[in-house]
């Protein structure tokens, strides 16, 4: 299955901090990491997202403050 993982951290994310990534990943779904694509992306502001297969994991800063922008919107 492919991985990618994209990051809202400085580009020499790496070595250890990728192995820690992958155990993670292997705990949270059961199946070996055995590689993946890491990125930076400046615009999340914080977080991460995680594309697996079909699934996309959205912990991303810019996600959340869009979500409860949204609910202020919709006076929630």
């Amino acid at each position: 299955m492919k991985r990618r993982v994209i990051l809202a951290v400085p580009a020499n994310f790496g070595g250890e901090n990728i192995a820690h990534l992958k155990a993670r990943l292997h705990r949270a779904t059961g199946t070996p990491v055995q590689s993946m694509q890491v990125e930076t992306d400046d615009t999340l502001l914080g977080g991460f997202k995680i594309y697996m297969g079909n699934h996309v994991y959205d912990a991303s800063l810019k996600t959340r403050l869009s979500e409860v922008r949204d609910l202020l919107a919709r006076g929630e």
